[in-house]
């Protein structure tokens, strides 16, 4: 929703020249250093295989192996940690369902 807010003005070959200069930067793989050991082995395992307690599908399952994206699905790999913090949040409290 607030994206097409903020892209509906936008011209067909305004839409082609960013499609484009996005597909074209390096994808990120970022691995922050953490003490926290126990919740990254948990997070990652809910990456990889999801929590059948809880319901949640495995992130990779549609997010890629890597978190690489795909046509339909946004990349997760290399998205900043506040980003990915209050996406979950959002998730948690309900207000995104996506």
């Amino acid at each position: 929703e607030t994206m097409s807010q903020m892209t509906k003005d936008l011209s067909d070959g305004v839409i082609d020249a960013l499609a484009e200069h996005f597909s074209s930067q390096p994808k990120l793989f970022h691995r922050v250093p953490s003490t926290k050991k126990t919740l990254e082995a948990v997070g990652l395992y809910i990456f990889s295989k999801g929590n059948k307690y809880s319901q949640i599908p495995a992130c990779s399952s549609c997010h890629g192996k890597h978190g690489e994206g795909s046509e339909k699905l946004p990349r997760q790999a290399g998205q900043h940690k506040r980003y990915v913090l209050a996406q979950l949040k959002a998730f948690n409290e309900r207000e995104r369902t996506n």
